[in-house]
């Protein structure tokens, strides 16, 4: 959505960027493997533990994603599957 029409139906607006973050927070809460999130990332497994994950201070805050899948009109989260060679 174009940044005119989001001002006329009042909502604010964000860079497509912010959904990174969003996306580098959620991962790791929904148990994927973090190498793998941080090649999709371009960062370093380090890198991505020391930012990504500083949003979750408790072992319930790893269980919060499973609220999104119980509910009517969640997102769910993104899958992968793997291909054997």
């Amino acid at each position: 959505m174009r940044k005119p029409e989001m001002t006329d139906l009042g909502i604010r607006a964000r860079r497509q960027y912010n959904c990174r973050h969003t996306y580098a927070t959620m991962c790791p809460m929904s148990g994927m493997n973090p190498a793998i999130i941080a090649t999709q990332l371009g960062h370093s497994v380090q890198i991505l533990l020391s930012t990504c994950t500083r949003w979750i201070n408790t072992s319930t805050d790893w269980g919060e994603p499973g609220k999104i899948e119980k509910s009517l009109i969640g997102t769910q989260l993104v899958q992968t599957e793997t291909v054997p060679l």
